[in-house]
């Protein structure tokens, strides 16, 4: 119950943080919302059709996947591990908040 609580938490706040990268680096509302969609929420649906085990058991790791595994109080039979649900999402929103932030620095000197 405490790890769907604090896995849910997390996986919110990550996926906001990913959300406010992509905002950031792209400079446009519909450009955000239409990557934070398409790239998040489209993709690895679309890639877990392919009939490749190396795209599906990638697929797992991609922050909606993974916040799916996190939030549930019992582990998920076909999804990652807590610790790499946890680690996938995060490291996601942190290249997107680099990127943004190199970006940022190099249009608006």
């Amino acid at each position: 119950m405490v790890r769907a609580l604090l896995g849910s938490t997390a996986a919110l706040t990550l996926l906001g943080l990913i959300a406010l990268g992509l905002g950031s680096a792209l400079r446009s509302v519909a450009g955000a919302v239409g990557a934070f969609i398409g790239g998040v929420m489209v993709l690895p649906e679309v890639l877990g059709m392919l009939p490749y085990d190396i795209v599906r058991d990638a697929s797992e790791y991609f922050p909606t996947k993974a916040a799916t595994a996190l939030t549930s109080a019992r582990p998920v039979a076909e999804g990652a591990s807590p610790g790499g649900a946890l680690l996938a999402p995060a490291l996601t929103a942190a290249a997107t908040l680099v990127l943004a932030s190199i970006l940022l620095k190099r249009r608006d000197v």
